[in-house]
């Protein structure tokens, strides 16, 4: 694989911001994509040093790119930056202009733990029509019910001192976006869904889970041991993955042959 660390200019951010895209080693145009998200209190650069997500991605021929979000929970913040705005409407444009990555629908996937999990299926749910399959690990599913009642900065700052007025079945409650997509019709995204059975946000995801059973959405729940911590998430992204290369072989994807052999590493402006 090829790794770039990029120092790129955003205009919505306001500023200097980094990112990583990781690509197979020889590749061409409309390369196959994973948009991974990071949790709270981390970074992208922590995705990348604590799992293998290099390692498993290359053997799998999907391109990744890990942007910052902060702790944003993936927002246009009510103090802060607009994060949302600035990953849907500048860095996957960019990234598709610049590193050659697909912007069909069958080959863009988006995903993320905890914090990023939540981000990556608000995403899918809001754009079904930008992302054909998404994955959540010990995701953040139920934000009202995670931040109820919590004294943190995080929430207040991502949706406003009285974000408890709000919050529920808003655009940013994921029950309310899946209600949403199933009256508008649109194709709905692919969803996967995982938590350790050590993980205290084990019940939040079963609350998800449940809402989720008879709709109509192709839909993967699964559970297994594991803790809110690298070694779980680490474990978990080759099924993540995995699941992704499932989503193209149903549609019909045919594998790409790489060609181009690209440099280890770039910073660049946007």
């Amino acid at each position: 694989m090829a790794v770039f660390q990029c120092i790129a200019r955003s205009k919505v951010i306001g500023g200097g911001v980094q990112f990583m895209v990781i690509l197979p080693e020889q590749c061409e145009k409309d390369v196959p994509v994973v948009y991974f998200l990071h949790g709270a209190n981390a970074t992208f650069y922590d995705t990348f040093k604590s799992t293998s997500i290099e390692r498993y991605s290359t053997s799998r021929s999907l391109a990744i790119v890990l942007p910052t979000g902060a702790n944003s929970y993936y927002s246009n913040m009510a103090i802060g930056p607009s994060y949302y705005k600035y990953i849907s409407e500048e860095l996957i444009p960019y990234t598709r202009r610049v590193f050659g990555l697909s912007d069909k629908r069958e080959k863009t996937f988006i995903a993320g733990f905890s914090m990023g999990g939540y981000g990556a299926t608000k995403f899918a749910l809001t754009e079904p029509e930008k992302f054909g399959a998404v994955a959540s690990m010990s995701g953040v599913m139920d934000i009202y019910e995670r931040n109820h009642g919590r004294d943190s900065y995080i929430p207040k700052a991502a949706w406003g001192l009285d974000f408890e007025d709000h919050l529920k079945d808003s655009d940013q409650d994921l029950f309310e976006l899946v209600r949403r997509l199933e009256a508008s019709g649109k194709e709905k995204p692919w969803i996967y869904q995982c938590c350790g059975t050590e993980d205290d946000l084990l019940e939040n995801n079963r609350i998800f889970n449940k809402f989720m059973e008879g709709r109509d959405f192709h839909y993967v729940y699964e559970e297994s041991a594991g803790a809110h911590q690298w070694d779980y998430w680490d474990e978990n992204i080759p099924k993540v993955l995995d699941f992704f290369r499932d989503y193209m072989k149903a549609h019909n994807v045919v594998e790409y042959i790489d060609k181009a052999k690209l440099p280890s590493s770039v910073i660049m402006k946007m």
